[in-house]
């Protein structure tokens, strides 16, 4: 997630946010207090908890977060499946 996360910064669209796991009081509260008409996108994992936290993140904060690059089904565990990181520019690549 860090390395998508610094691919979307990179893209300099905006503010950008990142909570790891499920929103505690303060990010709901910050969450509260943003503009009504921002636009809120979940990127977590495709299995049951990453959707869980999408519909905790749009019920505790009242926002119609979306999902990003999420889909039902997809590969139970899908980070580990794909293995080790081989890329170099990874952020904390280790060979």
């Amino acid at each position: 997630m860090v390395t998508t996360f610094h691919e979307l910064a990179k893209l300099q669209s905006g503010e950008l946010l990142i909570c790891t796991s499920y929103p505690g009081s303060g990010t709901v509260a910050l969450l509260r207090r943003l503009p009504p008409k921002i636009d809120c996108w979940h990127f977590g994992d495709s299995d049951e908890a990453g959707f869980e936290i999408l519909r905790v993140l749009r019920d505790k904060s009242g926002r119609d977060f979306r999902p990003m690059h999420m889909q039902a089904g997809r590969i139970p565990f899908e980070q580990e499946s794909l293995g080790r990181p081989t890329h170099k520019s990874w952020p904390f690549y280790r060979q």
